[in-house]
């Protein structure tokens, strides 16, 4: 048990191991490679946002969906800054011409 949570024993892990594999070949893959692809179109400020969002997303969820993962409010006030500054960084462009190479 390692902070009051149940860890499996390796043999456990061993049966599932095709689960695992499912869940990052179908999950992880497709959406690291959309965000990689994804850069080749976007300023970088606007990608290192992009990649930061994935983080407030990882942050809500486990606090939804795991009853003992609470957020404290400095981590409520750090997803707030990460999309404050999302906002911040796309209002500006309706006004500006986009270049393509």
């Amino acid at each position: 048990m390692i902070g009051g949570a149940h860890v499996p024993e390796g043999e456990t892990l061993r049966e599932l191991w095709w689960l695992l594999f499912i869940i990052a070949f179908f999950f992880l893959v497709p959406a690291v490679g959309s965000i990689f692809w994804a850069q080749q179109f976007l300023a970088a400020g606007r990608a290192g946002l992009l990649m930061m969002s994935e983080v407030v997303v990882a942050m809500i969820s486990a606090s939804v969906f795991l009853p003992d993962e609470r957020l404290s409010l400095l981590q409520w006030g750090g997803a707030l800054l990460i999309v404050g500054a999302s906002i911040v960084e796309i209002l500006p462009a309706r006004h500006m011409p986009v270049y393509r190479k």
